[in-house]
């Protein structure tokens, strides 16, 4: 918005350079923003959701984790917003949205992944507090700090909390009938909101289980491990 104003400025009288140029820039960007960026976030959401539903009804088990595994880099996007609809239309439809409760297992694989870096890499204080700072909000279902503070800049680590997501959703996937009676509340929180309870504390430990084994075994890239040390060490 700020270079419209700039060019919108260059062109305006000066004695209309207080108000115009700021008020063009406003409308300008708001009428793109309703009429060209937010039809194609629409489309790119209902492509995604289509997706996910398809996969649901034809891949049985292994959807659940496929879709449990691309949450993760939906939520860095900020695009997984655009399931709410969804998850409102299947509680509507069912009394529960078992999509939901598949989504909440991405948060699983993070966590995992956290306790596999606190334990691989304890002697790294730059690792060690990111990993203390995001894991609380991991465990009650706030994936963002460990995205952004962690996985990400660790490179593969995220990949491996995907993995780690894909086991427990295709655990979920093997118990019918089982999803969230409400939204907003995941983590192991989602226990309290699951159909079957028990069905979602097995595949949220098994989330977490994979994690911290994938995270393990594949460790962390050793460049991003020194830049979090450095960062510690200023």
């Amino acid at each position: 918005m700020h270079g419209f104003e700039i060019k919108i400025k260059k062109h305006t009288p000066e004695a209309l350079r207080i108000h115009v140029p700021a008020l063009c820039a406003i409308i300008i960007t708001g009428l793109v923003t309703i009429y060209v960026l937010q039809p194609v976030g629409g489309l790119i959401t209902e492509a995604v959701t289509a997706a996910f539903l398809w996969m649901l009804d034809n891949l049985g088990f292994v959807a659940y984790g496929l879709i449990a595994a691309l949450f993760l880099p939906l939520v860095m996007t900020g695009m997984h917003q655009g399931l709410t609809p969804v998850h409102t239309a299947l509680i509507q439809q069912l009394g529960y949205t078992p999509l939901y409760a598949c989504c909440s297992m991405a948060g699983g694989g993070q966590v995992g992944a956290g306790l596999a870096l606190l334990v691989k890499y304890k002697n790294n204080k730059g690792v060690k507090k990111a990993v203390i700072g995001g894991l609380p909000a991991g465990i009650l279902g706030i994936g963002e700090p460990l995205i952004f503070g962690v996985s990400l800049p660790l490179g593969k680590v995220f990949v491996e909390a995907c993995l780690g997501a894909f086991v427990g959703g295709a655990v979920l996937g093997m118990f019918p009938g089982q999803g969230a009676i409400t939204l907003n509340v995941s983590g192991i929180l989602g226990t309290l909101v699951n159909t079957k309870p028990m069905a979602y504390l097995i595949a949220y430990l098994a989330s977490i289980a994979a994690g911290f084994a994938f995270t393990y075994i594949g460790g962390a890239d050793k460049k991003a491990l020194a830049d979090f040390e450095e960062v510690s060490g200023e």
